[in-house]
């Protein structure tokens, strides 16, 4: 078994930074709603939409102010401005009880489902602690995040820019 090392290279000085916040579950998107069109159609607060563009890769945590063990599920796509995006995977994340600011709590286990092995997702599940799920960008330069089971009246997203 290889391990790998990731360090955080942010121009924020390496902390986390809050994307946005879903208040609506929203289905996952199928191959045919995944156009530029489709993802500007979709509400705001069913979606989080950020630029990648100067990302290797991306580290994320999910807050939630729901209650301990909610399970949220999100789904990835990743794609480029104006062409089409693509499912990189479906993480369900169980709120813990770690305090993340403003009322939330951290998403303490992450369990993917689906990912694409070419973006190299990799999770941290740690009881009541914070987790998080790491992948690369492989130049692709936006990340769409949408809830399609929504437990929580929110969740957040924060990220931070990854590399070696």
């Amino acid at each position: 078994m290889s391990l790998r090392s990731y360090s955080v290279n942010a121009e924020d000085g390496g902390s986390f930074s809050n994307v946005g916040g879903i208040t609506v579950a929203q289905a996952a998107l199928g191959v045919t709603a995944r156009a530029q069109a489709d993802i500007d159609a979709i509400a705001d607060t069913t979606k989080i939409v950020f630029d990648i563009d100067t990302w290797e890769a991306g580290l994320l945590r999910i807050r939630s102010d729901g209650s301990e063990d909610d399970s949220n599920v999100l789904q990835l796509y990743i794609g480029k401005q104006g062409d089409h995006y693509m499912n990189i995977g479906q993480l369900t994340c169980l709120q813990g009880t770690q305090e993340g600011g403003n009322s939330t709590y951290l998403a303490d286990s992450i369990t993917p489902a689906s990912e694409k092995a070419l973006f190299d997702g990799e999770e941290l599940s740690v009881t009541n602690e914070m987790g998080l799920y790491h992948f690369r960008t492989m130049g692709f330069d936006r990340l769409v995040v949408i809830v399609s089971t929504l437990a929580s009246t929110t969740v957040y997203v924060d990220a931070v820019r990854a590399g070696k």
